[in-house]
């Protein structure tokens, strides 16, 4: 994308930043070296996880892309809501669905 920088990736099972680092991005060993280094961060990781990742990313001042669904509870995802809003942060969920094996045929 025009304009972007992927900073780097971070996940909990240790060999893979090893293995991403060769597409591009740095392996990033902990969630404050990735908030203090993006502008917005992708979380990709269970539900259950989303609403405190969330609130850590902006409080450092980081827009935040969360994978569906967006909270485990109606009162998380109103809170992320008013976190965004009250502190100036963009908060989009993914709800794109295009590689379900089940569903998609290539050509489709």
């Amino acid at each position: 994308m025009a304009g972007a920088e992927l900073v780097g990736f971070m996940t909990c099972v240790r060999s893979a930043p090893g293995n991403l680092r060769r597409t591009g991005g740095a392996g990033l060993l902990s969630l404050d070296e990735a908030l203090g280094a993006a502008r917005a961060v992708i979380v990709v990781i269970p539900t259950s996880d989303h609403a405190a990742v969330a609130r850590q990313a902006f409080a450092r001042g980081v827009d935040v892309l969360l994978e569906k669904p967006i909270t485990r509870t109606l009162q998380e995802a109103t809170e992320l809501i008013d976190l965004a809003e009250s502190g100036g942060r963009i908060l989009q969920v993914g709800h794109l669905e295009r590689l379900i094996p089940g569903w998609w045929r290539p050509g489709r």
